[in-house]
C-alpha cells in the first residue's frame, strides 16, 4: 500500500501491556520499556540491545514496588521493637545496672521514620546465573527497576572503624587487613560479630559461612562491603540492632549503586 500525503498511520498497544519497567546502566540502551505478560528479566535486557563488557552483574539491583511496602512495614516494626528495648535499658539504668552505651544517641537514631527514599524493596538476585540459565528467572511486574553497574575495583569497610572508607580491591589482602586500611576497630566495635555484605546484597556472617572468616581472604571480591557492628553484648534486649544496621547498609549500598546513573 503506497502512502499518500496527509495519510496517518496509527499503531495501537497490544490488549496484554501490563505495565512499564525500568532498566539503566551497562547496557547498550537504556530507558523504560512497556512489558507484556510473562515477560523475564532476559526479554528486558534483550530489548535493551544486551550487557555491555563493563558490566558488573554480581552488583546488579533489582527494585519491585511491592517489595517497598514489606521493607516499609520491617523497618517500622524494628524501630518500635529498639523504642521499647531503649525504655527498659533505661530503667535498668535507673535500678543501678552499668550501661556502656549512648541512649541519646540511640534515641535520636530511632525518634523519626526511615524516609520514603530510603526504601527501595530490593529483591537479592544472581543476575549471571539467571542470564546463563543456572538458576530460575524473575517474571517482570510493573514498576520493577534493574540498575547493572559498572565493574567495580574497590573494598568498602563502614561501621566501627575510625574512618568509614573505601579501597582499591587487592587479592592479597584479608579482611582485617581492610580494617586496618580504615584505622582499625574502635573501641565500641564487636570484632567477632563483623560481617561481609556482598556485591548483590546477600550477607556472610560467621555463623552462616566458618570457613569464609577462618581464611579471611577466601570469596572476598571486588564490590564487597566489609562491616563492624557495634558491640552490644552487655543489652540483650538490643541485639535486634545487628539486624537493623544490615538492613541500612544493604540500603545505602544499593542506593549508591542506582543513584550512580
Amino acid at each position: 500500500l503506497l502512502l499518500k500525503p496527509l495519510d496517518v498511520i496509527t499503531v495501537k498497544k497490544l490488549a496484554s501491556t501490563v505495565g512499564e519497567v525500568t532498566i539503566k546502566g551497562e547496557v547498550y540502551f537504556p530507558g523504560v520499556f512497556p512489558i507484556s505478560s510473562y515477560e523475564t528479566i532476559g526479554d528486558l535486557i534483550s530489548r535493551a540491545g544486551g550487557i555491555k563488557d563493563t558490566a558488573f552483574l554480581k552488583a546488579a539491583v533489582f527494585q519491585r514496588e511491592s517489595l517497598k511496602d514489606i521493607e516499609r512495614r520491617r523497618l517500622q516494626k524494628f524501630q518500635i521493637e529498639m523504642r521499647r528495648s531503649l525504655l527498659l535499658t533505661q530503667q535498668s539504668q535507673q535500678t543501678g545496672e552499668e550501661a556502656t552505651i549512648d541512649l541519646d544517641l540511640f534515641n535520636k537514631l530511632f525518634s523519626e521514620d526511615f524516609d520514603e527514599t530510603e526504601v527501595l524493596g530490593r529483591l537479592v538476585i544472581d543476575l549471571y546465573s539467571i542470564l546463563k540459565g543456572n538458576t530460575g528467572t524473575i517474571i517482570l511486574e510493573d514498576g520493577d527497576q534493574l540498575t547493572i553497574p559498572k565493574t567495580s575495583q574497590v573494598i568498602s569497610v563502614l561501621g566501627e572503624v575510625y574512618v568509614n572508607n573505601s579501597h582499591r580491591f587487592q587479592d592479597n589482602l584479608s579482611m582485617q587487613d581492610y580494617i586496618n586500611l580504615s584505622g582499625g576497630p574502635t573501641e565500641f566495635a564487636d570484632i567477632d560479630k563483623r560481617y561481609i555484605i556482598k556485591a548483590d546484597g546477600s550477607i556472610v556472617t560467621q555463623a552462616s559461612n566458618s570457613s569464609f572468616f577462618r581464611s579471611e581472604s577466601y570469596a572476598l571480591e571486588a564490590g564487597d562491603t566489609i562491616v563492624l557492628p557495634l558491640k552490644i553484648d552487655q543489652f540483650s534486649s538490643l541485639k535486634a540492632t545487628t539486624e537493623i544496621t544490615q538492613i541500612v547498609y544493604q540500603m545505602a549500598l544499593a542506593a549508591a549503586a542506582v543513584n550512580s546513573f
